[in-house]
This record gives structure tokens, sequence and C-alpha cells, in this order.
């Protein structure tokens, strides 16, 4: 009896649905964002009021005080993988995008196309060092395979947050 009291418990285990948004809510506060680009450097305060609203996890970004975008994550029923939509204060979106989650290292992906039929893709990953401190690569690509990288940074959560 206790053998399929135990497979009944892991069966219900893991039927449960699993949380998708557990590893976006570590977005979730204030950030000191430093940003190496072209021999300069900037530092930039970042809040994300993030929250939950049904289906979707959105993230109100917030930059020196300014509302940058609301970024919008949808699962898209393979674990670590999420379609992104970023809206701009002006309604404006600058269209679809994916992120893959695998761990601590996290991949965005996106596309813009020019009005002559140009593609240039933007990739740019997070690798996550605990729940504070996210080191980020940026890069461009005319094809999607080869990139050349246009920045690097860290983004540090703020010590008065109380995460």
């Amino acid at each position: 009896m206790t053998h399929w009291i135990v497979l009944l418990a892991a069966f219900l285990a893991a039927a449960e649905p699993q949380d998708p948004y557990v590893p976006l809510r570590l977005y979730q506060g204030s950030w000191s964002v430093t940003r190496h680009e072209k021999a300069k450097t900037v530092t930039d305060s970042l809040v994300n009021a993030c929250s939950q609203i049904g289906l979707y996890y959105a993230c109100q970004q917030t930059v020196n005080g300014k509302t940058a975008a609301l970024v919008v994550f949808i699962p898209d029923g393979n674990s670590g993988h999420y379609f992104t939509h970023a809206v701009l204060p002006d309604g404006h979106s600058p269209g679809r995008g994916e992120l893959t989650v695998t761990g601590s290292h996290w991949v965005y992906l996106g596309h813009s196309d020019d009005s002559g039929g140009k593609t240039t893709w933007y990739r740019t990953t997070n690798d996550f060092a605990g729940k504070d401190r996210i080191h980020f690569e940026s890069a461009q690509s005319a094809d999607g395979k080869t990139w050349t990288v246009t920045g690097d940074g860290d983004d540090i959560r703020s010590p008065a947050d109380p995460r």
C-alpha cells in the first residue's frame, strides 16, 4: 500500500504545472546598470516593476526615472522558452523576440528589417551570478550566425532593494 501512495504522490507532483515565470521574477526590483560601449562607460538606474497577469508576465522598465518600455513575456510551452514583446510609451512595439533560459544563462534574440528588406539580428546574453548580479553582452549580426559584440556590462541589484 505504501508503494502505491508513493507512486501516486510522484504522479501528482509531476502532473502539476510548473510555474514558467519563476526565473523571470529575478528581474523585479532596482538595479544599477553599467554599460561599456565604444570606449565609453555609462551607468543608469533601472527599476523593473513586474507582475503576472493571467497567462502573461510583464515588467515595466523605468530608466533614470523615465518609463522606457513594458516588456511582456509569454511561455511557448517549451520549458525555458518565451516569446517577448516590448511596448514603448508611444504604443509602438518593435516586434516579437525570443528568450531562452538555460539555468543562469539567458539569451534574447530579435531582429529588425529596414525599408530595403535588409535584416539585422540582435542578441543579448545575460549570465546571472546569483540573484543580485547579471553580466550581459549585446551583439548584432547580418545573417543570424556571425555576431559582432556591440557592448557589455553589469546589472547590480540596488543594496536598498529588499530582495
